[in-house]
């Protein structure tokens, strides 16, 4: 992702929650990458996932979201 290859990453992280639904920097790193690509909508959902798994992860992502 910090490579600015945006597909490679979500394909990863998507994949990687497939494995492990709980995965809470899968979940982060997805919604900034939602975020990157102008997807608020999505970046929004993965900050709702990630309330339920890690109030800290999901507090970060709300203020990068706003």
């Amino acid at each position: 992702m910090a490579l600015g290859r945006y597909l490679d990453a979500f394909d990863a992280y998507k994949k990687a929650i497939q494995i492990q639904p709980d995965f809470v920097l899968a979940h982060f790193f997805l919604g900034l990458i939602y975020l990157e690509t102008g997807d608020r909508n999505r970046a929004l959902a993965e900050y709702n996932i990630l309330k339920d798994l890690d109030q800290n992860y999901a507090n970060d992502l709300l203020k990068m979201i706003c």
